[in-house]
């Protein structure tokens, strides 16, 4: 099988585009998604998020129309020893581009899966479609996770848990990375209250306790990381210095490549949170352990955390002190964790009640210390 393929150049390398019959590429293709296992507490797979049905109901619908179009690109992975690359002549600058025969499905589809989800079960329209496809010749596993990525992460509205554990397949450190390594240690790690809690990967496993996104975590967790971490990942792509984040309050532990200490932190926070609030950290009818509980916490974390720190005590003994004087707050005014509203406003309104407590609990400075 042998197309025609007219290369380009962008920042991020050589790739070549072409012009192919949805029944060609269907017989070279495979779908290659990422999965989450409830039992290893790991996930695994390509850079493709589950397949959604609603989304193909809705591309089949829309193709059986007379005016159905596809003019986007497929992005296609083609691996090192399935093709073979050749100049039509040296004053033509198209290529042949042949696959292999006995490779079999040896291309892995990067972007477009769901439109081509449709045409592999619609037999009879798939004749009458031409796809543009673009070709990403021997990629690594880690540039089809940063193309995904780059393509989906900030156009369409695919699950940021997704595009946040891609970067588990990345070389170096990032604060994206970091960021979801914490996440997936909370989740793993028997000690935590967050222990299985976490949606890995945007979706709830069946009969879980989970109640909280991957993505939430990880975009609470980054601004406390990092001012500027889109700008910190494209320094470190290009291999230019990144610039500090003096008002991140985890960000000189992650410039120091102590990001277990960010760990042990937020271990303690939540653990201590926990101990103050028992019942209503394991009951779903409270918003504690839900996005809005969360991101009110998060949101208190930046200050209490600073706090703490300039005490040198960010033990678990310390934010019990401030959330026993929250607690305190809260049931004086009347609140609890059923009263605040499931929004932005719930959250500020939590994150209010948790740093007004910081001046009660305050006390002489002491020597700094990264014991839990």
């Amino acid at each position: 099988m042998t197309w025609t393929v007219l290369p380009f150049e962008q920042p991020a390398g050589r790739f070549y585009a072409g012009v192919v019959d949805a029944r060609e590429l269907l017989s070279v293709v495979k779908f290659h998604e990422r999965h989450f296992d409830a039992d290893t507490l790991s996930t695994s797979g390509g850079v493709q998020r589950g397949t959604a049905t609603r989304r193909v109901l809705e591309i089949a619908e829309y193709a059986a129309s007379l005016d159905a179009s596809f003019p986007t690109s497929i992005v296609v992975a083609v691996p090192a020893g399935s093709y073979e690359l050749t100049q039509r002549d040296s004053t033509d600058p198209t290529y042949s581009l042949e696959f292999l025969p006995d490779r079999g499905k040896s291309l892995t589809i990067i972007d477009g899966q769901h439109r081509l989800k449709w045409l592999d079960n619609a037999t009879e329209a798939v004749a009458s479609f031409q796809l543009p496809v673009v070709f990403v010749l021997e990629p690594t596993e880690e540039e089809m996770a940063f193309m995904f990525a780059t393509i989906n992460g900030k156009q369409v509205p695919v699950s940021k848990s997704l595009i946040y554990d891609l970067f588990e397949v990345t070389d170096g450190r990032s604060p994206q990375k970091t960021a979801h390594e914490i996440a997936r240690e909370l989740n793993a790690d028997p000690a935590s209250p967050w222990f299985r809690r976490i949606k890995m990967l945007g979706r709830k496993t069946p009969g879980s306790e989970e109640s909280l996104s991957q993505g939430t975590l990880v975009g609470r967790l980054l601004p406390l990381i990092s001012a500027h971490p889109d700008e910190d990942l494209q320094r470190i792509l290009r291999k230019v210095p990144v610039e500090p984040s003096p008002r991140s309050v985890f960000n000189q532990y992650y410039r120091d490549d102590e990001d277990r200490f960010i760990y042990r932190v937020l271990l303690n926070y939540f653990t201590a949170a926990k101990s103050t609030w028992p019942d209503e950290w394991t009951s779903r009818g409270y918003l504690l352990t839900k996005a809005v509980g969360f991101s009110g916490m998060m949101m208190a974390l930046e200050r209490i955390a600073a706090a703490g720190r300039e005490q040198g005590d960010m033990t678990q003994e310390f934010f019990k002190r401030v959330f026993a004087v929250a607690s305190e707050a809260m049931r004086s005014s009347g609140r609890d964790w059923k009263s605040f509203g499931s929004s932005g406003k719930g959250a500020a309104e939590i994150a209010k009640f948790l740093t007004d407590a910081l001046p009660s609990v305050m006390s002489g400075p002491r020597e700094p210390e990264h014991s839990s």
